[in-house]
């Protein structure tokens, strides 16, 4: 019959381990604690047994070595074993001799267990006591090695445990063995000497008087076993003599405490105690039944009682299940005869005799069931309700799953009440989370932890945190990307029982519609940007051309032909600019350059511009800059300046008279920065209200004639307005038709802690054209440089301008010139990498070690990202000049930091000149020139140019095998250091391709090169340094026509110079007749005339006629003496 677990059961099963679980835990922790008592007790009795039977032996111990000090300290006995050694005794003397050890020894027989006393000479003579007079021989060897072992031992007496008898013939074949050396006094040798052994043998009667005394119970093993692991002494006496096994023999020499283990199939308990000096262990052994034999009696009472405990509990329970269970059984059944008819008429119970909670219980069931049937007779309506109400919802439902678009409803604890399959479909990935109920947190977590939305990868709690934020607003509208790229325009609203009505809208097609429409966008600006870049060589070359031309001969007619031709030129490379700005910024690549500068001086560049622009206009430029602008500005300068010169060129060019004015005022200030309102004005044509916004389009203007009028491409004010916004700020337009146009902005910059530079002194900062002033008169300058070029460079045009240039090859010389220097430095050019000490090392050492804070130091190097300032500033240089530097920048820099600039004055002309003069170039890879730049940033010096072109071209070439040895002997420190070496040069004589190769070589070089690219990184270099030569050489030869003058003039005779005259008016004519003629010459000269000529030939062959000339005009001067 299976048993049902009913109430009667489970109450039954729990009383019964209510009751038995803590008797039985008692019970058996009782008897485990009697155990543990009874084993103790035993082994403290064993340990007792075991200290008696150790006591009893060390009596015994004490009285064999009494014996043996007695025997061993006899006088007679001493003497008769010397004089048993004698070899000149008679018969008579040996027997007398062996009848007064014989007498001597039978006075000390009386020991228990004696087996026998053996004497034996020095000389090997045996004297025998014992239970038998016979003695067997004693081979001399054995009795040798006995008295060797006695007078080496340390101890008086020398116990050897038990072992074979030396006495065969004796009845104990197994005898504990003690020797004792015995001394005597030798006349001969007047000292104490060993005149013998004696030998004293015993065998195991103490063991047999020790159990008569004391008794072990039946079973109970008492042994002694010697250091060698016999049995010497045993209560069971056939076990003495044999040997321990060498597991139980560990067992006994380790042993702490009581050892419980099997010994011959039987579980037994084992006592240790040593007797040391070498005497043994005593061993007891005890079978372990014979000890848990008196816990059976405590086991038996326990489980009586346990008995006793369950019957008792059996009572109980069987008494509750009559008072308790049968009642609520009845209850139980009503119960459920109620759920199984529920119409039926039901009988209540009988009620219990008592009124506790079990009589309380049935009274309720029995007023349960006359409140049903007052419940029966609105049950039907009930039922009619939620029918009505199930309909309702049916049709709610049908008609949102109706709907084409998802559709949700969550309620005003923000869990979901309800969505279409629709939104399932959108949102497949974490469609099986969405069950009603469930929070909206926990379905939209779900789908970003699988990756449904894009725009949570790797942000999941911040992306999940911020659209809750938007969606419990209760007003959202946004666009969601989803993974499997389809996008949706989520609406949401918040309903006055605040649940959140929510609608998905599928906008896949028109999202894709306006990525096209930007990629459109995007391309068009690329093809711009990559058009107007391959215009602008082409260009740059008819520009320079246009200028050789007008330096011609040229008719007036023709001058103004080159001269209209140059304008419409510069005019179509500004359009090429402009188209260039407009790409960069529509393809998201215009970047800003935030550097410290000074308002004055943008300003005074921008003034310098807007003037040149005036032509005979009648129009009055103002700038109007309120008192409290900050001078010292943080910002990108460049790119202020060209939305500035973009809006004081427009307010010029539309307007006829009046006036331009730039007003710059402070619109707010913190204590670090300033937000400064600039605002351009003219009183020109003006702009109608409905064109304002049209204009900042690209390439649009306010009128479709304006530009037939007033030229221009429409970009300026687009990429104007663009430049603003990546600056913060935001171009507006106030204008009013045919009375001007006021554009203005407001932009917030950090201000720079540099150092003020009053204006005045900015005003009166020399130009390089000033060539008869020397604006670092007497500056004393240390120059910290390891290049010999750059110290070149340095040291030229530094002294040009007037300074007293000191040298030092790397940053510890410079310290130590600095703390030597007397008087002392005004300023000191700090390059960062260098052998032994960089820069920052250098820079801390002079701040710190010598305590220079107010010397200014000054960085110089090719290194000139952002991060490359901070890092100068931080390690505590005051400024950071970029390789090449322009020498009217630095020399700015070093008056600025030095206030060398009371008596210097300025020649704007000069300078406003110099800013309109084109930098041309040669671009052709690696051997990509910018000469002319180069002359311009060293203040047009071209005796120091040639200096330093000469000193490229002699060292260049060696780089390639310098780097090939660093690169051998694994410097990689080295290696990166002379590859930025060389960037830095290249870039100061203007060999801006070869600067970008060794750039882009040194950023490789930091991760190291593999041993396989050695080869061919080192290949390419060499064939890029040649090539960069073979460019510079045409340059270092128009640099210095003069060397070609002292040309050997004996080989010009007069037939050549005739020749030579020739070709000079050809070339001043520029006729192509030249290379004919030069031909001719040239055949005309040997070998090392005609390689003389070779620089003139180069520039005829490029047709460069003006560089002829000058070379050819050379030729012809007469050597000076």
């Amino acid at each position: 019959m299976k048993l049902r677990f009913n109430i009667t059961v489970k109450l039954l099963a729990y009383l019964l381990v209510a009751g038995i679980v803590p008797l039985t835990v008692l019970g058996f922790s009782a008897l485990e604690i009697s155990r543990r008592i009874v084993l103790e007790q035993a082994q403290s009795e064993n340990i007792q047994v075991l200290g008696g039977f150790g006591s009893f032996l060390s009596l015994y111990h004490d009285q064999v070595e009494d014996l043996a000090t007695n025997i061993a300290g006899n006088e007679a006995v001493g003497g008769a074993l010397r004089n048993a050694d004698e070899p000149d005794s008679s018969g008579f003397d040996a027997l007398n001799t062996r009848a007064q050890i014989g007498y001597a020894l039978n006075n000390y027989v009386r020991v228990k267990g004696l087996v026998s006393l053996d004497l034996f000479s020095a000389g090997g003579v045996h004297f025998h006591v014992g239970e038998t007079l016979n003695t067997s021989t004693v081979a001399p060897e054995v009795a040798g090695e006995l008295l060797k072992e006695a007078t080496q031992s340390a101890a008086s007496s020398v116990w050897r445990g038990i072992g074979p008898n030396i006495n065969s013939s004796s009845q104990f074949a197994q005898v504990t063995s003690v020797l004792r050396p015995i001394r005597h006094f030798s006349p001969k040798s007047g000292k104490y000497d060993t005149a013998g052994l004696l030998v004293i043998s015993l065998n195991d009667d103490i063991m047999k008087e020790y159990l008569r005394r004391v008794p072990l119970p039946a079973g109970q093993q008492l042994m002694q076993i010697d250091p060698s692991g016999r049995v010497a002494l045993h209560s069971n006496f056939q076990m003495v003599g044999q040997m321990f096994t060498p597991s139980l023999m560990a067992l006994v020499v380790h042993a702490q405490g009581t050892q419980d283990f099997t010994l011959d199939g039987q579980q037994v308990l084992m006592d240790v105690k040593s007797e040391g000096q070498g005497l043994g262990y005593l061993v007891m052994i005890t079978p372990r039944q014979l000890v848990t034999s008196r816990v059976d009696q405590l086991t038996l009472a326990t489980f009586a009682l346990l008995g006793l405990g369950l019957l008792g509990v059996l009572a109980l329970t069987w008494r509750y299940a009559r008072t308790v269970v049968a009642p609520i059984r009845a209850v139980s059944s009503g119960f459920n005869q109620l759920q199984r008819r529920p119409g039926a008429l039901h009988q209540p119970l009988p009620l219990p005799r008592t009124n506790d909670e079990i009589g309380q219980l049935v009274a309720g069931y029995n007023r349960h069931l006359l409140a049903l049937n007052a419940q029966s007779q609105s049950a039907s309506e009930l039922l009619l309700a939620q029918a009505a109400r199930r309909n309702t919802e049916n049709m709610l439902i049908t008609s949102m799953e109706a709907l084409e678009e998802a559709f949700v409803i969550f309620d005003d604890k923000d869990c979901l009440l309800f969505c279409n399959e629709k939104y399932r479909d959108v949102y497949r990935t974490s469609a099986e989370v969405m069950v009603p109920g469930t929070p909206y947190e926990t379905i939209l977590r779900f789908g970003a932890e699988r990756g449904q939305y894009p725009t949570a990868a790797g942000r999941v709690d911040e992306w999940v945190a911020e659209r809750l934020a938007l969606h419990r607003q209760g007003n959202a509208l946004l666009e969601q990307k989803l993974a499997d790229g389809r996008w949706l325009r989520i609406v949401e609203r918040k309903t006055t029982l605040g649940q959140i009505v929510g609608f998905r809208f599928d906008i896949t097609e028109l999202k894709k519609a306006q990525e096209s429409a930007e990629a459109a966008s995007q391309a068009k600006s690329e093809f711009l940007a990559n058009m107007s870049h391959e215009i602008r060589t082409p260009m740059n070359a008819i520009l320079g051309m246009l200028k050789l031309l007008q330096k011609t001969d040229l008719d007036p007619r023709q001058r103004s032909y080159a001269s209209n031709t140059e304008g419409a030129a510069r005019s179509l490379l500004g359009l090429l600019n402009d188209i260039l700005d407009f790409s960069k910024v529509e393809a998201g690549k215009m970047t800003l350059d935030p550097k410290p500068f000074e308002l004055d001086k943008m300003l005074h560049d921008l003034n310098v511009v807007l003037s040149a622009n005036l032509e005979k206009k009648d129009i009055h430029i103002r700038f109007d800059v309120q008192p409290d602008v900050p001078q010292g500005l943080v910002g990108d300068d460049m790119r202020l300046r060209q939305v500035l010169t973009n809006l004081g060129g427009n307010a010029i060019k539309f307007t006829s008279q009046g006036e331009v004015v730039l007003t710059v005022s402070v619109a707010s200030r913190q204590a670090n920065s300033a937000t400064l309102e600039f605002s351009m004005r003219d009183t020109g044509i003006g702009i109608a209200q409905d064109k304002q916004e049209h204009i900042f389009s690209g390439f649009s203007q306010a009128e479709s004639n304006t530009t037939r009028r007033f030229g221009g491409t429409g970009l300026g004010l687009s990429i104007s307005r663009r430049l603003v916004s990546l600056m913060g700020g935001d171009l507006q337009l106030d204008s009013v038709l045919g009375k001007g146009s006021t554009f203005h902005f407001q932009i917030q910059f950090p201000l720079s802690n540099a150092i003020q530079i009053p204006t005045q002194a900015r005003l009166a900062t020399p130009a390089a054209g000033n060539k008869g002033t020397q604006r670092l008169k007497d500056m004393r300058i240390l120059v910290v440089e390891d290049n010999k070029i750059n110290q070149l460079v340095a040291q030229g045009l530094l002294r040009e301008e007037g300074a007293n240039v000191t040298l030092a090859d790397n940053g510890q010389l410079g310290v130590s010139a600095v703390s030597q220097a007397n008087p002392p430095f005004d300023v000191v050019l700090m390059d960062l990498q260098m052998p032994v000490m960089d820069g920052y090392t250098a820079t801390r050492a002079i701040r710190q070690e010598l305590g220079l804070a107010d010397l200014p130091i000054v960085a110089m190097t090719a290194n000139v990202m952002a991060s490359d300032r901070a890092a100068c500033l931080e390690a505590g240089m005051n400024d950071h000049v970029g390789k090449p530097f322009e020498l009217d920048h630095l020399v700015a820099v070093l008056l600025q930091h030095t206030g060398h600039t009371d008596t210097l004055h300025v020649d704007q002309a000069s300078k406003a000149k110099s800013a309109q003069q084109p930098a041309s170039s040669h671009a052709n890879g690696s051997d990509e020139l910018d000469t002319e730049g180069a002359l311009h940033r060293m203040g047009g010096n071209a005796d120091v140019f040639f200096s330093i072109l000469q000193a490229f071209l002699r060292d260049s070439v060696l780089i390639p095998d310098q780097l090939a040895t660093e690169l051998g002997n694994g410097q990689q420190d080295a290696v990166v250091r002379t590859l930025h070496t060389l960037k830095g040069l290249a870039a100061t004589i203007g060999a801006t391709g070869l600067s970008r190769v060794a750039a882009q070589l040194e950023s490789r070089a930091k991760s190291g090169f593999d041993s396989t690219e050695q080869g061919e990184v080192l290949n390419d270099l060499r064939t890029q340094i040649e090539a960069c030569a073979r460019a510079l050489s045409p340059v270092l030869q128009r640099l210095a026509p003069a060397p070609v003058a002292h040309i050997d003039h004996q080989m010009t005779d007069e037939t050549m110079r005739t020749d030579m005259v020739a070709l000079l008016d050809l070339l001043r004519h520029s006729n192509m007749h030249a290379l004919d003629t030069f031909e001719q010459i040239r055949r005309n000269q040997d070998g090392r005339r005609s390689t003389l000529l070779d620089p003139l030939g180069e520039a005829i062959g490029r047709l460069d006629f003006a560089t002829a000339t000058t070379l050819c005009e050379a030729y012809l001067i007469e050597p000076t003496t």
